[in-house]
């Protein structure tokens, strides 16, 4: 599929916006995973400022290993409403195209953040939240969430690697902002 055409495809998944749901990992749509990991990046306005403007910049893919490109090809600069995105993944020697649309914007006083949609070519169904949160005892959390699950049946019966997968990318977003 042509890069120029993923703009106008549609996301692969029905729960646009689930993972924002607070009651997402007790009851994730059906058929459907949940996960949730945090870490806590420091502490202050400051802070949370600068690791807002960061994953708001895609330094949390980056620095994962993750190459973002635009439609045309190009680097992406600042995460955007409605942007579609191609995110190049490093996997066992060979790299993966992961096209998303960004779903979900906020921009909280205390919280700054995105959801991520997949589109077709994505080896998944899903989506995932990248979120920054200034908490009541001014330490400076990322939080991630995702709800998920296997694009198609080749990639069910990878399903265990595929889990494998999540978590180390989990453990590098993690470890991104660091």
């Amino acid at each position: 599929m042509r890069r120029t055409a993923l703009a106008d495809q549609p996301l692969t998944y029905g729960p646009v916006g689930g993972t924002l749901a607070p009651t997402l990992l007790d009851s994730p749509p059906g058929g459907y995973r949940a996960t949730e990991s945090s870490v806590r990046i420091g502490s202050g306005s400051a802070r949370f400022a600068a690791a807002s403007a960061e994953l708001m910049s895609w330094q949390v893919l980056r620095r994962s290993g993750i190459t973002v490109t635009d439609a045309a090809g190009a680097s992406a600069r600042e995460v955007t409403l409605g942007d579609t995105v191609v995110q190049s993944l490093p996997l066992a020697g060979l790299r993966f195209a992961a096209p998303i649309r960004v779903v979900r914007l906020l921009r909280e006083p205390r919280r700054t953040g995105y959801a991520a949609g997949t589109l077709p070519g994505h080896p998944l169904r899903g989506e995932e939240l990248f979120l920054i949160e200034h908490r009541a005892d001014d330490s400076v959390w990322l939080v991630i969430r995702a709800l998920y699950r296997p694009a198609t049946p080749l990639y069910r019966v990878g399903t265990p690697a595929i889990a494998f997968a999540r978590r180390r990318y989990s453990a590098r977003f993690l470890r991104a902002l660091l």
